[in-house]
Order: structure tokens, then sequence, then C-alpha cells
């Protein structure tokens, strides 16, 4: 009998301090993220919200809609969002304004899926002439490319002017209504208004690798309890779910749900960003070639004023610096 209670009482033990001691729930982290939708380009934003691989990492996701790369970088600045996805110009010219806290952390794509659509009766590079090209902003990415391909095509800068519209739905509107004649859309919306009879006048695609978008964040917050570490193992995550061709369907589903666009537009946005594009990378690294281009293109446009000394090393906040 006393060898039978020798072999009890610790367990009875252990039973009743779990019945006494209240089982202690690890509180999740909020982490506040501003980016654009409906895009497909955050499709791995997306897929890591759906499939839980942020709350896998001990964060609660809030998002915050705002209307402009500029209000996305600015948000970041004053602390009231963790992660910015966003377009690099406005966090590089906020970096060398004296934010210097701002870091380019994650460049999820390699290569463009946007679509320069012509409105109802613009069929080509000639029929821009006159006309006004509707942008998310005067400066800076979009515009920049825009010219590229105006050159591609025989138009000069001369040729035609911008409006500032802002973002993609913006522009699509706008380009029903006739008040512009041409802009760049994202996808899926790029597809849906080929869809209604406009002309895709160019792929971006063809165009040499541009980093947009680039996930931006704080590097004092990203060094802290291991923030950047874990953000980065969950987006990393969800690019590579969208690019194993084992996930086909349930890619997809998460995009329509996300983007409220039909079966057709969703596959044909699949076909694009996998195939055609090649959007994704499976690792969020940050193009530095491309930042390098790109920030030749902001002092030409004078944007910045020259070339920074030390390179562009310093506007990126490495994987290797968060444990990666």
């Amino acid at each position: 009998m006393l060898k039978s209670l020798k072999l009890i009482t610790p367990i009875a033990v252990v039973a009743t301090l779990a019945a006494i001691e209240p089982v202690k729930s690890v509180q999740a982290e909020e982490l506040r993220l501003t980016y654009a939708r409906p895009n497909a380009v955050y499709w791995d934003i997306d897929v890591a919200i759906e499939k839980g691989f942020f709350k896998a990492e001990g964060f609660e996701t809030k998002s915050i809609r705002l209307q402009s790369s500029v209000g996305s970088t600015q948000a970041l600045i004053a602390g009231t969002t963790h992660l910015a996805a966003t377009n690099p110009e406005p966090v590089i010219a906020s970096f060398e304004r004296g934010a210097k806290d701002n870091a380019i952390f994650l460049a999820p794509v390699t290569g463009l899926a946007w679509s320069f659509v012509g409105a109802k009766g613009v069929n080509s590079f000639a029929d821009l002439k006159g006309k006004k090209i509707g942008v998310s902003a005067l400066k800076g990415g979009e515009s920049s490319l825009i010219e590229v391909l105006a050159a591609k095509h025989g138009l000069k800068r001369s040729d035609f002017s911008y409006i500032r519209v802002g973002i993609t739905p913006l522009k699509f509107k706008a380009l029903k209504s006739g008040a512009i004649g041409a802009a760049v859309l994202f996808q899926p919306t790029g597809l849906l208004a080929i869809s209604t009879g406009m002309t895709n006048l160019a792929n971006f695609s063809e165009l040499t690798a541009y980093p947009y978008p680039i996930y931006a964040v704080n590097k004092s917050w990203a060094m802290k309890n291991n923030h950047g570490a874990r953000l980065a193992r969950a987006i990393i995550k969800a690019q590579k779910f969208i690019n194993n061709p084992a996930n086909k369907a349930e890619a997809k589903a998460i995009l329509a749900k996300y983007t409220k666009k039909s079966p057709a537009i969703v596959e044909g946005t699949y076909q694009l960003f996998l195939h055609q594009a090649k959007t994704f990378n499976n690792d969020g690294h940050v193009d530095k070639a491309g930042i390098e281009r790109l920030v030749k293109q902001m002092v030409k446009g004078k944007i910045l004023k020259t070339m920074p000394s030390g390179g562009v090393d310093k506007y990126i906040l490495p994987l290797s610096k968060v444990g990666l």
C-alpha cells in the first residue's frame, strides 16, 4: 500500500497544482500594417493573414487603409504603423530628410505585373498625344517608368501630362469616365479594365525590374523582441505558399476573397503573376541593384539632390541583422 502511495502522490500533487494555478496564455502583439486593397501585389500579406502565419509568430494584425505611399510612410515615421507596404521613393526621401530609423526591410516581388491601360478610344501610344495620364503620385516610380515606355514607343515627355488621381480603383473610375487617357493599373483591376474593352497599351514586365512594393519598418521596432525575424518568416512563408503549384486552388480562393473579383479575373491574375511576370520571390530579399537604379531615377527626377555617398545600403535593413 505504501509503495502505491509513493507512486500516486507526485501525480496527485501535480494535478492539484494544475487545478489551482491558472494557465497563462501568451498575449499576441498587435501588428499594425498599411497596404492598399484590392491589390494582388499584396497577395502574400493576405495569405499570411488568412493562413494564420502572422498569428503563428505571435502577431494579431490590424490593417490600416491609406490612400498613398506618402501617407503610409508618414504613418511609419509617426509610429502608428509597424509595417508600411509602399513605394520605395517616399521611404528613401524621408530617410534623407532625417527619418533615419526608416528602412526597406523586404521586397517581395521580382517582376512587375502592372498594366498600362488606355481609356476607350486610346488604342496606341500615338493616341496619348495631348492626353492626361493618371498616376498615384506626380513624381516617382509610375511616372518615371511611363516615360521609359513612352520613349520606346516614340513619345516625348512633352507629348502628354500627368494628373494625380490616387490608388488603382480611383484611376479605373477616372478611365471609365474619360477624365484621363491612360493610367497604370495594378492587378486584378488592370485585367478587369481590359476585360471591359479598354486597351492594354503595355505590360511593365517588359522593363527592367523596379522594386515595388517594398515593405518598410522602423529599425528600432524590428530589432526589438525578435519582431523583424518573426515578421519576415510569416511573409516569406506566404510567398512560398503562393509559388507552390500544389496550393493553386487555395491561393486563388484567398485572392478572390480579398479582391472580390470573378473567377476568370482571378485565374488571369494567377497566370500573370506566377507564369508571365513571375512576380513573387521566395525569400523576400531586397534587390540592391534595383534600389540603385531607382535612386538614380530619383536624382534625375530631382527627388534627391545626389547619389548617396555611402551607397544604398543605408536604406536597407538586411535580414541578417534580425537573425535570419
